[in-house]
């Protein structure tokens, strides 16, 4: 009957159908074909390096066949700038622009400021609420000035203010008077900048 149908649609989805998980459209991390060849390659290239104590270049040869966990492991053991470069890579090579994954992990690499890059702004906006969600359940040094940059995108470029407002309270931004200088919200849900004097 219309259970039974209901479940095969169900299980045709999580297959690969359209729609599903396996959809390509829905894949959070793009897939590459992987030449076990060169990866044993690099793996041997990079055990020579490390044998020879040359860590960073071990580590670069790792990040050049995105070998991500050998290149975040040496990473840890050398710099957080290192550390944080291999992240950054790690999160703009695996993960879909836009999606919460590719956020978070920006803001692991320090490198949330990346997230607000022309190309990128109308993937993050698009999915406002789920970047929202992840950034404030997961708290992570800077995520407080991601947050309020989701509130000025939404409200410069969608002319949501609402949705802005949402942002700002949540980054902790405060109800001031429209025209002190920091203001950022004046009244709830009111576009204080585009009419100053009558909202």
């Amino acid at each position: 009957g219309a259970m039974g149908a209901m479940g095969a649609m169900g299980a045709m989805g999580a297959m690969g159908m359209a729609g599903g998980a396996m959809d390509p459209s829905n894949r959070l991390m793009p897939t590459a074909p992987v030449d076990d060849v060169q990866v044993q390659q690099a793996l041997q290239d990079m055990q020579q390096l490390l044998i020879a104590g040359k860590r960073e270049e071990a580590c670069q040869k790792a990040l050049e066949h995105e070998l991500w966990a050998p290149a975040l492991l040496l990473s840890s053991y050398m710099n957080i700038e290192m550390y944080q470069r291999v992240m950054g890579e790690f999160a703009k090579r695996s993960f879909k622009v836009g999606t919460p994954l590719r956020t978070l992990y920006m803001l692991f690499a320090g490198q949330g400021k990346q997230l607000f890059e022309p190309d990128t702004m109308d993937a993050l906006l698009d999915a406002w609420q789920a970047n929202l969600s992840v950034l404030l359940n997961n708290r992570t040094p800077g995520d407080r000035d991601v947050v309020v940059n989701v509130g000025e995108g939404l409200w410069n470029l969608r002319k949501d203010v609402e949705a802005a407002h949402v942002c700002m309270m949540l980054a902790g931004e405060e109800v001031l008077p429209p025209d002190a200088p920091a203001c950022r919200v004046a009244l709830i849900g009111a576009d204080h900048r585009a009419n100053p004097t009558n909202f």
